[in-house]
């Protein structure tokens, strides 16, 4: 877990201290507290636990949509997508517990979701939220994705600051990140607002140097796209998103009968 420190007189705090109500929900129904951490998705399930798991969820056990969601098991997409679709299902309302689930699943739409949420999601907590989801989600899809952060360009090298505090920069949160998602990594997790422009060549160097074998791992996150242009629609459709600006409207409405 990222823990606030104190670094040549600025305080860096990652935004989940900032906004601490919604990081205690996505850890407590998401992520299992396990920030880093990937569900053994490649064990062998039986089919008998499968269905198992499967009834559980349609009983309405919280544990069992968990345990659907950490697998990365495509056996679950359908039950999943169906709690998803139908607004009578036990877990309609935990959109990002199933998002989760269908991405490390290798389902492309949430994989896209999770990809424009990061990469251009209108706020600061919509974006730092998406990338706790893209190291949940692990596999190539996480690694290219935070890889592309190590471009020597100004947008990933801000350090954001707000009233709750400074943050550091997408680069330094993807070098932090990254050592735990690549196998065998060359560095270990690295301190932010520090010059780490050689450990950023060899990370570049690493990573293309070991394509061929980090590629393979699941999910890969074929057919994504990195486009504004692709994005919108998709923001617009993302349940994630739109269940969060709903919550948001009925709360200022709220405050207004008050």
């Amino acid at each position: 877990m990222l823990k606030a420190f104190s670094l040549q007189g600025l305080r860096i705090v990652p935004v989940l201290v900032r906004h601490g109500a919604m990081y205690l929900l996505l850890c407590g129904t998401i992520l299992g507290c396990n920030l880093f951490g990937q569900d053994d998705s490649g064990r062998t399930v039986s089919n008998a636990q499968i269905a198992k798991t499967i009834e559980a969820l349609k009983a309405g056990d919280i544990n069992a949509l968990q345990d659907a969601a950490n697998s990365g098991n495509r056996e679950f997409v359908p039950i999943l997508r169906e709690q998803l679709r139908d607004r009578k299902a036990a877990f309609h309302g935990e959109v990002t517990t199933i998002q989760l689930g269908l991405a490390k699943a290798g389902e492309r739409e949430q994989l896209q979701q999770i990809r424009c949420e990061l990469e251009f999601g209108k706020s600061f907590p919509i974006q730092y939220n998406a990338f706790e989801k893209t190291k949940s989600v692990g596999g190539w899809f996480a690694i290219q994705t935070l890889s592309r952060f190590l471009a020597d360009d100004p947008r990933f090298k801000k350090i954001w600051s707000d009233t709750g505090g400074t943050y550091a920069s997408w680069q330094d949160y993807a070098l932090m990140a990254l050592p735990h998602l690549v196998p065998n990594s060359p560095l270990p997790p690295l301190s932010p607002i520090v010059d780490h422009s050689k450990e950023i060549e060899l990370w570049e160097s690493y990573l293309q140097t070991h394509q061929d074998s980090l590629s393979g791992l699941l999910p890969t996150g074929e057919g994504v796209v990195s486009s504004e242009e692709v994005c919108e629609p998709v923001l617009k459709q993302d349940p994630t998103i739109r269940r969060k600006a709903a919550r948001q409207s009925r709360k200022q409405a709220s405050l207004s009968e008050n």
